[in-house]
């Protein structure tokens, strides 16, 4: 199959509950601070192009955080997590996405 890189914004609507001096200390905690609560509300999808793995060392080099891998879908439809030298990432759950 093919590989594509899409990237995408998030959008979280999260609540913070933060113990501050005054208002401005308080949004100053919250850049930095886990939320209390956190509900996705979407995503926009910004670009599709194909793999490439240039593209990839770059996105390495921006983000230390990187999975080395893709996502799929298996023959039962289920998603499931592949590392680039093609082995299952048993690290990461599968679940059904679609019905065959």
């Amino acid at each position: 199959m093919k590989k594509f890189i899409i990237e995408t914004i998030q959008t979280f609507h999260e609540t913070h509950v933060v113990e501050a001096e005054n208002e401005e200390m308080a949004r100053k905690i919250v850049e930095y601070s886990d939320y209390n609560s956190s509900q996705w509300l979407g995503q926009n999808i910004l670009t599709v192009r194909d793999f490439s793995i240039s593209e990839i060392e770059r996105l390495l080099a921006s983000d230390g955080y990187f999975f080395k891998g893709c996502a799929s879908i298996d023959e039962e439809g289920m998603l499931y997590y592949k590392n680039f030298d093609g082995s299952v990432n048993q690290n990461m759950n599968r679940r059904k996405v679609f019905e065959k």
